[in-house]
């Protein structure tokens, strides 16, 4: 990893706390550093998901623990 993104993860960590949303970000974070790695189509499928908001996971994800 470079160092450039690392030094964005760990500020991202420490300014968010440990906060769901905090916590959700700093993977995106790192999930659009691995995107960078890809080319063509696998790359812009993989920054469409890492660029995913907050709102937009949650909403999508709310309701599977309550079907289980």
């Amino acid at each position: 990893m470079h160092i450039r993104q690392t030094i964005t993860l760990l500020l991202a960590t420490a300014l968010s706390g440990c906060s769901s949303q905090g916590l959700y970000y700093t993977g995106q974070a790192w999930r659009r550093s691995l995107c960078d790695e890809m080319r063509g189509d696998d790359r812009v499928r993989c920054l469409s998901e890492a660029s995913k908001s907050y709102g937009e996971y949650h909403r999508e994800n709310s309701g599977t623990s309550s079907q289980k």
